[in-house]
């Protein structure tokens, strides 16, 4: 996470709302970058974060790939 991610984060994380972790989404055939974040309330429960493989396939559907996360409110 670069630095402005950071403080981006800590202002959600103020006010009750934190990012669970994630793969790199962006370019989706060859991902390096994270670019996409989930954020959950406090009193949710993070139970998995899914984010498939990138290839040439996903770069036909879209130009990043999709985050689902799993979580228990």
């Amino acid at each position: 996470i670069e630095d402005s991610e950071t403080e981006v984060l800590r202002e959600f994380r103020v006010v009750g709302l934190a990012d669970h972790g994630g793969e790199h989404t962006n370019p989706s055939n060859k991902p390096n970058q994270r670019i996409d974040y989930v954020l959950l309330p406090e009193r949710a429960r993070w139970c998995q974060t899914i984010t498939p493989g990138g290839d040439d396939i996903w770069r036909r559907l879209s130009d990043l790939l999709p985050v689902l996360v799993e979580f228990e409110v």
